[in-house]
């Protein structure tokens, strides 16, 4: 059963022509609740809808689609979306066509140290290590120590605008 007032066809219009406006905008332009503009949304069509972020307009899911080579950094600033919508919205395009995404836009963290963890099989293996190194662009990798669990820690450094191909990856030293 509906609580509070009737939705008018004016406040309905509002909502169907600002799909990308953020709720709680609309919310204080109506005088309504962030819920009730959610559900309002939802009912209109999904499409119209705001999860976390901006609901996708076709015209950007269509560039998105044409420009998915480019830098999923790129992208995100060009939309003035997350980098971590577009590598969704990416990753959603290749599972579509079967394709595989650049591993690189996979990890999308700033540049810096990082310490990480990994199987010490993970060492022996120089193609396994060149590729593990590239999908994170760790260009520095550090001993740190080795667990009595088979484990061990490295510290790591991330250049995220890094454009190494495994291969030179796979020349880095490791210390």
């Amino acid at each position: 059963m509906p609580v509070g007032r009737p939705w008018t066809d004016e406040e309905v219009q509002i909502i169907k022509d600002n799909p990308s406006v953020e709720t709680s905008v609309l919310a204080d332009k109506l005088g309504r609740t962030k819920s009730a503009i959610e559900a309002r949304r939802w009912k209109i069509a999904p499409s119209t809808r705001r999860g976390k972020g901006m609901a996708w307009m076709p015209d950007d899911i269509a560039f998105v689609r044409e420009y998915r080579g480019e830098s999923t950094k790129l992208l995100a600033e060009m939309l003035s979306r997350s980098p971590h919508a577009i590598a969704q919205l990416k990753t959603k395009f290749n599972k579509e066509e079967n394709t595989t995404p650049e591993l690189a836009d996979l990890d999308l963290r700033p540049t810096g140290w990082y310490e990480d963890t990994i199987g010490i099989l993970l060492l022996s293996f120089p193609d396994v290590m060149a590729t593990w190194r590239h999908f994170h662009k760790y260009v520095k990798v550090e001993y740190v120590e080795t667990q009595k669990t088979g484990w061990v820690t490295v510290k790591c450094y991330r250049e995220s605008d890094c454009a190494m191909t495994e291969e030179e990856f796979l020349e880095l030293p490791y210390s």
